[in-house]
């Protein structure tokens, strides 16, 4: 179910309670996006720190794993945001949420669900209105299991239904979030046959992965998920032709099992 906040502010004037629709603002010159698995909030305050300190200059955030503890955390540190996502519970232990937070000088319209796997994996999308611009954005986190990260037929059949779905709307596009693929995957391979910039690729970014991620991984290994060996790629970010990037960088800090993706571009 999508979850969002009111479009608008209320202002009262006498005794009357009126409805003031809120002012947006035209595209600025360039403009942020982080995309983000948030491992449930795991790490803390290093987490909520980075958060905080890169609420200012972003404009939207695209988390993964983004389950009600983070979440409720997150819109305390950036109550400056709409917030809207999809979750699917699992079993009583395990929950699959992706949540978007848009900053409100944005109108956000068009959300919706694009893809949720039989065991996992959510793809939500929406339409961010800058005028006189629009950019459609796919928050990702992809199926799960197994963790080799290889191909299989569900996880084609994802990527076919991401692309198919923003093949549908003629306009600006970002792909982003936690692919749970390797990237030397047909899964992978499927975006940028479509025309889609791989940035991970093209920036020759080495890895998606925090160097505490496998350590934790051993440690919470269970019986019924094997352990694989270590995997550098998880996420990625794929551009339009028409988005401009003009910068992409992946931190390499502790704040999660992932790494952020930050993405800076105009339109």
């Amino acid at each position: 179910m999508l979850v969002g906040c009111p479009s608008g502010l209320r202002s009262t004037l006498g005794k009357r309670v009126v409805a003031r629709p809120r002012r947006f603002e035209s595209c600025p010159h360039r403009m942020r996006v982080i995309f983000l698995n948030l491992d449930h909030g795991r790490k803390g305050q290093p987490l909520f720190d980075f958060l905080s300190s890169n609420s200012a200059s972003t404009d939207i955030f695209c988390f993964q794993e983004a389950t009600d503890f983070i979440l409720n955390k997150a819109k305390k540190l950036l109550p400056q945001f709409d917030v809207f996502g999809i979750d699917k519970k699992i079993s009583e232990d395990e929950v699959y949420a992706v949540a978007s937070f848009v900053n409100q000088k944005y109108l956000s319209e068009n959300k919706q669900k694009i893809f949720e796997g039989l065991h996992g994996g959510l793809s939500m999308a929406f339409t961010i209105l800058c005028n006189p611009n629009k950019i459609r954005i796919f928050n990702v986190h992809g199926i799960p299991q197994p963790g080799d990260k290889r191909d299989n037929e569900a996880r084609i059949k994802q990527s076919k239904n991401i692309i198919e779905s923003a093949s549908k709307v003629n306009l600006p596009r970002i792909i982003g979030g936690d692919f749970n693929l390797l990237s030397d995957t047909t899964s992978i391979e499927i975006f940028e046959k479509a025309g889609y910039r791989n940035l991970i690729k093209d920036f020759k970014i080495k890895t998606t992965r925090s160097k505490n991620a496998w350590k934790v991984a051993f440690e919470r290994n269970a019986p019924n998920m094997p352990f694989y060996e270590k995997q550098d790629f998880a996420d990625y970010c794929f551009v339009s032709p028409e988005i401009k990037v003009t910068n992409f960088e992946v931190p390499n800090i502790e704040i999660s099992d992932h790494l952020p993706l930050i993405l800076d571009f105009e339109i």
